[in-house]
């Protein structure tokens, strides 16, 4: 089988996908997911030193950030 047939039978399963489910073939952008993960990342480490530095109320503090986040992660998720 050569490269261009290989290709051209590609390119008709991807026209036929994309026929029958258009948001098949659209792109979605990954720089919001960038940012909520880097954000995400320095919340926990900032919660991480306000726990060091506060004790029990910083621990209080990081549980209720970590249910706010798992409940909003979950209603974002949902159909």
């Amino acid at each position: 089988m050569s490269a261009r047939q290989t290709r051209r039978e590609f390119e008709e399963i991807v026209r036929r996908l994309v026929d029958e489910d258009p948001a098949f073939g659209s792109v979605t952008p990954r720089l919001p997911l960038v940012l909520v993960a880097v954000g995400g990342v320095l919340l926990w480490a900032a919660l991480s030193i306000l726990m060091v530095i506060w004790g029990g109320p910083g621990v209080l503090l990081a549980c209720v950030a970590v249910a706010v986040a798992a409940g909003v992660g979950i209603a974002l998720t949902r159909p």
